[in-house]
Parts: structure tokens; C-alpha cells; sequence
């Protein structure tokens, strides 16, 4: 049973605080739809901003047809499809918005000219029990939509979609995410700033000066050392190789802890092993439709 008014309403509220998270008693599709299974598999928690106690049974969404039956509050609707079509999209739309914090907009958001510029990839900084149950249950959603074969307009970005199928992103492939990081961190490996090329150890101290082993999170969140200390390294033309190397399995691996639980959700659904079959584009279009 789902109370869409109530749902609207929660949703305009969080998007009109400034990208801030959904208030404790928020009634969005998303977390009625949890509440629900949690319901059904008697899981517990002291107050709706906390994590349940256990895992959810995201396995009782798994049939073949459609995950759930539909009942709207207040409204008088017979479930033959379009009312489960609806509570799916209406899902999607608040896991696309600023009123739940689990999905972000890449930095190729505002670089011109870079790829896939309007796709989200998993919050880093969704890095807390309460965060990880919902990203459980962003994976077995993905599961339901292979599942049943209905089909949600996620936009995530190739690189989600390759980390699903247990696969590490390659520095080129993250082209996708973050242009402007891609194209530092091969500069500084190859010595080919566009400017002033094969610098001597003297000249590329001077022009890298500003960057040190500290980084920022790709969500523009909280500053991350590489290494100890590393806020008071500064990058230069012997530690290069190191600098490249750290920074690189960072943004690759930030996102692991959201990943797993993404894959967590997805495995409560069907197993994981049939996600080999496919490629990151192929697993795309299962879940999205042929854009």
C-alpha cells in the first residue's frame, strides 16, 4: 500500500531543504516500499534514521512477473501493471533526485565537452549502515528489472555498471566519470602538461606545487590523505609515479563499500554469477531499455 500524496509531498520538501536528506518520518515511494519489506520480515529499528537490525528480505521481491502488488491510499486503482509501473518509476525519479543522498551527478557534470555529463554515479559518501541498506536496496531493484524483464531509466554512469559485474574500471573508462582527473593524472605520469611538455625536475615542481597526496572526494565532499601525511606532500618530478598511482586506485576504489551493497541487493534477487553472461552496455540496456 502506497500513500503517493504523502510520497510528494516528503520528496518537495527534501529537494526545496538543498540537497539535503529526506527528514526521519518521510513517507517517499522508496522508503515505504522498505518500510514494508521490513514489516514483512519482522526487522526492527529504533527510529526511521537509523539502520534495521538485519538485513532486509529483499528476496520477497523476487517473482517473475511483477515484484509487488499495488494498492494506492486514497485512490481507487486496479493493479493489472500500471500501478506497480507506476511505484517503480516514481522510485526511480526520487533516486534521481537531490531528496535521497545515494546517487550523484559526476563531476563531468560541469566540464564542457566531457562524456556522459547528465549520469550519477554511487555517493562516496553513502558510507553509513543506514546508506548501505538503501544502496541494498537500489541492487535489488536492479535485480527485479532483470528479473521480470520491466525496465527503469536508471542513469548511472559505464563505470557503475562495469563495478556491478565485478569489474575494475580502468583509468580510460573513468574518462566517463571525471575528464578533468583523467587528464591530470596523465599529465603528471607522462610529463606532457599541454603547455609546457617534457619539463625538466625543476619546472614541473614549480607548475604542480599547489597539488599535494591529499585529495578531495569525486563528490567534492571531504578531503581524503593518499598517505600518511599526505596533505603536507606536494607533488613533484620524483614522487610523480606515486602520486599517479595513489590517486588513481583511490577514485577507482572510492565507491567500493557502495558497490558491494549494491551487489548484495542484486544477489537476494538472482545470482550474480549470471551477470557474467553480459557487458557493462549489455547490462545497461537489460535494466534501462534500448535508449
Amino acid at each position: 500500500r502506497f500513500d503517493r500524496q504523502a510520497a510528494r509531498r516528503a520528496v518537495a520538501t527534501a529537494v526545496g531543504a538543498g540537497d539535503e536528506e529526506l527528514e526521519a518520518d518521510d513517507a517517499s515511494m522508496f522508503e515505504q516500499l522498505l518500510q514494508q519489506i521490513a514489516t514483512a520480515g519482522g526487522r526492527r529499528r529504533r527510529s526511521p534514521r537509523e539502520a534495521w537490525d538485519e538485513p532486509l528480505p529483499f528476496m520477497v521481491l523476487a517473482n517473475h512477473e511483477k515484484a509487488f502488488n499495488v494498492e494506492f491510499a486514497g485512490e481507487i486503482a486496479s493493479d493489472v501493471g500500471g500501478p506497480y509501473r507506476h511505484v517503480m518509476e516514481d522510485i526511480c525519479a526520487e533516486l534521481h533526485s537531490a531528496a535521497l543522498p545515494l546517487l550523484v551527478l559526476t563531476p563531468n557534470h560541469s566540464q564542457p565537452l566531457a562524456l556522459d555529463r547528465g549520469k550519477r554515479m554511487l555517493s562516496p559518501a553513502a558510507s553509513g549502515a543506514w546508506a548501505l541498506q538503501r544502496l541494498e536496496a537500489v541492487g535489488a531493484l536492479i535485480g527485479v528489472t532483470l528479473r521480470t524483464g520491466s525496465t527503469l531509466p536508471f542513469e548511472l554512469a559505464n563505470v557503475v555498471w562495469l563495478a556491478l559485474l565485478g569489474e575494475a574500471p580502468s583509468l580510460q573508462a573513468y574518462a566517463k566519470v571525471d575528464k578533468s582527473f583523467t587528464e591530470l593524472v596523465t599529465q603528471v605520469r607522462d610529463n606532457s602538461h599541454p603547455s609546457c611538455p617534457d619539463m625538466d625536475p625543476e619546472a614541473f615542481d614549480a607548475v604542480y606545487d599547489c597539488i599535494t597526496f591529499a585529495m578531495h572526494r569525486s563528490d567534492g565532499g571531504s578531503t581524503v590523505e593518499l598517505k600518511p601525511g599526505g596533505a603536507s606532500l606536494s607533488l613533484t618530478y620524483h614522487n610523480r609515479s606515486e602520486w599517479c598511482s595513489l590517486a588513481t586506485a583511490f577514485r577507482l576504489h572510492e565507491c567500493d563499500a557502495q558497490t558491494a551493497a549494491v551487489r548484495r541487493g542484486v544477489a537476494q534477487i538472482l545470482p550474480l554469477e549470471a551477470l557474467v553472461l553480459y557487458t557493462a552496455d549489455e547490462l545497461e540496456r537489460l535494466v534501462c531499455g534500448q535508449r
